[in-house]
């Protein structure tokens, strides 16, 4: 009669439930730091999106305090400027008003958190015989004054 020989295989089979473990482990370590990069890239984004758009606001308000000069000076050519003008979504400044025969400077920015956007504005206001002329010469976005 023939003889049966069984052979211990469990030591086989442990070193491929280790080697089907560190796979799973591995996958899954690539998969998280898939999720995180994921994660951090889109608040990245949403940050550099928040900046540009206080970026954007900054600059309306530089150029709404520039207009609001040049409306000041049609009114009234002796309108000093040197005034900060708050408005709902941030600030903006008028830096003194320079003056050079009927030539104006007008140096305005606008600050929203911590954005500044500067705006450098020169017009010529003729008043004649109460008839106020304004006509722009330049209006430029400057980085300084």
């Amino acid at each position: 009669m023939p003889t049966l020989i069984l052979k211990n295989n469990s030591k086989k089979n442990n070193q491929q439930g280790y080697i089907v473990l560190m796979a799973l482990i591995i996958i899954s370590a690539v998969a998280l730091a898939t999720v995180l990069l994921t994660i951090n890239r889109g608040a990245t984004i949403s940050s550099s999106g928040q900046a540009a758009e206080q970026s954007a606001q900054a600059r309306a308000l530089a150029n709404a305090c520039a207009e609001y000069a040049l409306q000041e000076l049609k009114d009234d050519q002796n309108y000093p400027g040197n005034t900060t003008v708050p408005l709902e979504m941030g600030s903006c400044s008028l830096l003194p008003i320079t003056q050079s025969g009927t030539t104006f400077t007008i140096q305005a920015q606008g600050i929203v958190s911590s954005m500044v956007r500067k705006v450098l504005v020169t017009a010529e206001i003729i008043n004649q015989a109460g008839q106020v002329t304004v006509t722009l010469d330049s209006w430029q976005e400057v980085s300084d004054f």
